[in-house]
């Protein structure tokens, strides 16, 4: 906290440059922040404009002039700052090369970078909007949030094992849940960080008793949670304290909280516990100010075990931020009396947060907009209680003096639930029930309000729905539940006749997402981008292009994060849809690539309003045609670098070069896992079938005693023996084996091939045979030419164009996606020419694909290719040069 009585503003008058400052002064308070200019700091140094933010400041370095030397020197001024302990918080700011202090408006274009992050476009209100969320800084809720863990953990050690029973079957947790004693400690710690921020805010004393809506008679005020912790019994002090809070409201917070500490053995266990997550809670309370405590959906993540089955990945504040930003325009929000929100999968209420954040930015950062954003705009629904009870406590802390049972925050039933009339078990399908059709789910027993119970939830439509929906395949989906049967099939019944593959849970929520979208609506989602192109995802995305322009697509290139999510190493997309009108009929969609995924939700707001505005940002941007994706081409996914995205698109989307999927050349098959079902790896050969295997594909250093592979020729590295019992299979895959064989998965930073020949027929586990179906042609020049394609720029192109990676330097490529890499339809004498090619090269070593540009393999590869099959050398150098620099190929950050 700075000790302000140091800052004393300069009482002269202000030279010609420094009216800069105060103009900008004067535009940031316009946004509703106190700001002000020229603060003096010691030996005639001033802050060029000083910003208080709930406690804390933020010092705004200036300089006139947007080329490097000036960023530099904003830069170097705003970490100096920094350094002094003069700010919390700091950002470099360059204005254009203006004349008059005047000329400065809310629109000009300036550019701004928090310290430690890139430069950005943006606008004196954009960075305002980014301003307020420097109080949310990585190191500061990152470092709060492991401090908050490690006392949660520690607070729930104390418990004992008949304690953490009890409490399990009293608040709830899910049955078979590990770590049920940190849940509960979790629930506790999110009422003491609710205590704390109400000792902060004040709480008047309640007129009518909540609790049974009598005049209220009782003590005030609660005390403090401090002094509830200091007390020689901690749980009766707090709940003494929450009850007094419940005359006033936030049932869902307290009244849980104080089921856990109602244990029947009211020992020096419980004392401990209790203790333990309040201070964990006020130690959190203390490091965040300004009431963002996303720290709760931080720690809830890394302690949800039923994460891999229910697929709760939860979206990062920055992300949020980025998603809420590009999506929400000013005149959405122009009828926001009428504006309403819904997350389906709501989670701990991260991306409702980041709705409501995005609104009061457009508002000037009113806080008054808060209880009409509570009560009215936003609604959420999940299947987890204690993640509705932190969501309710999210948007709580937006306006701390929201009734809760105006809240619009359902928890939905999954698994099986019992009538109280008739008895009757019936399965529930969590958030999916909205599905069922009915302008109205009736009633008992679907969802429950998180402080009333009420059982109604409204299949409403709404103007923006935003998710980040469960992602999770099928072998592993409800696994947790012993209704997992009946759930699937009530899932089942749900999407009869709609085109979803019930493979993931993914699918069913975009079209829970159409359904639950109005006329005029816009959809919203956070989703893995292997979906992007992929044959499995495209009757859904066909269905939703159908009713939706898709307007905005964002992918991380920045191989530090990948994804959005915080507890997944998947790449991930965000995605925004606006329903069909005359206007974006025919519209092309925006594909804005990130060399930088910002790490910080102020990071996250310059970045959004530099995408919406079309300025300047660390990335890329491409238009594609509807047609395009239309015809299930999202190629401006795949990379980086427009250049390539323009000639893949050119060489493959519209098969101008004469090519055709793989698959209707050759029979491509088994994949890798087929083989491990049927074989072991062995050193030497079985003495009733001598078969070979080509196991590894390691290129670049030595696995299990087999050698790197570096040329396009390799030799077995394994004998196959059949599993015990599986000796049908392993010989009908026997009959599959092959001598071309194309890679199944491999770390694209150590690429060299995009495929291997053997001299003998193999089959392995990192790769796959594909065998010539033309009978009649010669299938060791078809091979060998192919080894010559698939080695190349082009070939290696193809491969990248065709899959759907699920983590960026690590493809894993589908045995459907392999049978769709184009490939060319060879004349004969276009065979035996490359095939000679090979012949000459293929026992010479490749560079890896990262320095492609500097191995004469690789370019005599292409010049081969480019001669024998008329493309042009140029293009093809062109793109073999990008293609070395994609992040993906590199696994470093593209130069900014």
């Amino acid at each position: 906290m700075m000790d302000n009585t140091t800052l004393n503003k300069i009482n002269h008058p202000v030279p010609r440059e420094e009216k800069f400052n105060e103009r900008l002064a004067e535009l940031l308070r316009g946004e509703g922040l106190d700001a002000d200019y020229e603060y003096e700091v010691g030996k005639g140094r001033a802050i060029d404009v000083r910003v208080e933010l709930d406690g804390r400041v933020v010092a705004l370095e200036r300089k006139k002039g947007q080329r490097v030397p000036h960023r530099e020197a904003a830069e170097a001024a705003a970490a100096e700052r920094l350094d002094q302990n003069l700010a919390d918080a700091a950002v470099a700011v360059c204005f254009p090369d203006l004349r008059r202090r005047g000329d400065l408006r809310g629109g000009t274009t300036i550019l701004a970078a928090p310290v430690g992050s890139e430069w950005a476009e943006t606008t004196p209100a954009g960075l305002a909007a980014a301003i307020r969320r420097l109080r949310e800084t990585v190191g500061d809720i990152e470092a709060a949030a492991a401090r908050f863990q490690e006392g949660l953990k520690a607070a729930s050690l104390k418990l004992s094992a008949s304690q953490v029973d009890d409490i399990a079957a009293r608040v709830n947790i899910p049955l078979g849940s590990g770590q049920p004693a940190l849940r509960a400690a979790l629930l506790v710690a999110c009422a003491a960080l609710f205590h704390a921020r109400l000792d902060n805010v004040g709480l008047a004393r309640p007129i009518t008793d909540a609790r049974n809506r009598e005049p209220y008679r009782g003590d005030w005020p609660p005390d403090r949670l401090s002094d509830c912790l200091a007390d020689t019994d901690p749980v009766g002090a707090l709940h003494q304290a929450w009850q007094l809070v419940l005359a006033v409201d936030y049932k869902p917070v307290f009244d849980t909280a104080m089921a856990v500490l109602a244990a029947p053995t009211q020992n020096a266990n419980l004392t401990a516990f209790a203790r333990g997550c309040g201070y964990a809670a006020l130690s959190a309370a203390r490091a965040l100010t300004g009431g963002q405590f996303d720290l709760l959906g931080r720690v809830f993540h890394r302690i949800l075990d039923e994460a891999r089955h229910t697929g709760a990945y939860y979206t990062s504040t920055a992300a949020a931020a980025l998603l809420a930003g590009l999506t929400i325009r000013p005149e959405d929000i122009d009828r926001d009396l009428e504006y309403t929100v819904v997350d389906p999968a709501c989670g701990t209420g991260t991306l409702l947060a980041a709705v409501a954040n995005r609104i009061q930015d457009m508002a000037g950062g009113d806080k008054l907009t808060g209880r009409h954003l509570i009560e009215e705009v936003l609604h959420g629904y999940d299947v987890d209680i204690a993640a509705t009870h932190m969501a309710a406590v999210t948007l709580g802390l937006i306006a701390s003096d929201v009734a809760f049972r105006k809240m619009n925050i359902h928890r939905f039933h999954l698994g099986e639930v019992t009538d109280p009339v008739t008895g009757e078990k019936m399965p529930r399908a969590g958030s999916l029930e909205l599905m069922d059709g009915q302008t109205q789910i009736a009633g008992w027993p679907t969802s429950e309000q998180v402080e009333t119970g009420e059982q109604t939830a409204y299949a409403r439509p709404y103007d923006l729905v935003i998710m980040n929906p469960p992602f999770t395949r099928d072998s592993l989906r409800h696994d947790h539940l012993r209704e997992e049967s009946a759930v699937k099939k009530r899932e089942a019944r749900l999407f009869a006749g709609l085109p979803v593959q019930r493979e993931h849970s993914g699918g069913m929520f975009l079209l829970l997402g159409e359904r639950l979208c109005a006329e005029a609506g816009t959809l919203a989602l956070v989703y893995p981008t292997a979906s992007c192109g992929a044959p499995s995802a495209a009757p859904v995305w066909g269905r939703l292009l159908g009713k939706f322009h898709l307007e905005t697509v964002v992918t991380s290139h920045d191989p530090q994060r990948i994804n959005f999510s915080e507890n997944t190493k998947i790449n991930e997309s965000l995605f925004v849809l606006r329903c069909l009108n005359e206007g974006n009929r025919n519209a092309p969609t925006r594909f804005v690539n990130l060399a930088y995924n910002p790490a910080t939700a102020a990071e996250a707001v310059i970045l959004a309003s530099a995408i919406r505005e079309g300025r300047d940002f660390v990335g890329q941007t491409t238009e594609w045609p509807r047609k395009l994706l239309l015809a299930n081409n999202w190629s401006p996914v795949r990379f980086l670098s427009p250049y390539l995205t323009g000639r893949v698109a050119d060489w493959f989307a519209a098969g101008s070069l004469g090519c055709v999927p793989i698959g209707e050349q050759a029979e491509v098959g088994p994949a890798g896992r087929r083989t491990q079902d049927a074989y072991d790896r062995g050193d030497r050969p079985h003495v009733e079938y001598p078969r070979r295997g080509v196991w590894f594909n390691n290129q670049e250093k030595p696995q299990v005693g087999a050698p790197p592979k570096k040329t396009m020729r390799v030799a077995p590295d394994c004998w196959l023996l059949r599993k015990d019992g599986k000796g049908e299979m392993a010989d009908r895959y026997w009959e599959q084996s092959g001598r071309l064989l194309l890679p199944l998965r491999y770390s694209t930073t150590s690429m060299r091939l995009g495929a291997v020949r053997s001299e003998e027929r193999v089959l392995g586990s990192g790769w796959s045979p594909a065998r010539l179906k033309d009978q009649k042609a010669d299938s060791e020049l078809w091979e060998k030419a192919m080894a010559a394609y698939f080695n190349s720029t082009v070939g290696v192109l193809a491969a990248l164009y065709s899959v759907n990676p699920k983590k960026m330097v690590y493809p894993n490529i589908s045995l459907e996606g392999m049978r769709n890499i184009p490939v060319p339809g060879f004349t004969d004498d276009q065979r035996a020419a490359l095939a000679a090619v090979y012949d000459r090269l293929a026992d010479e070593q490749l560079a890896r694909i990262r320095d492609a540009d500097r191995d004469p393999v690789r370019c005599e590869l292409d010049e081969a290719i480019c001669q024998h099959l008329g493309w042009d050398d140029d293009e093809v150098s062109a793109a073999r040069r990008e293609l070395a620099k994609e992040p993906s190929i590199t696994g470093t950050r593209a130069s900014s």
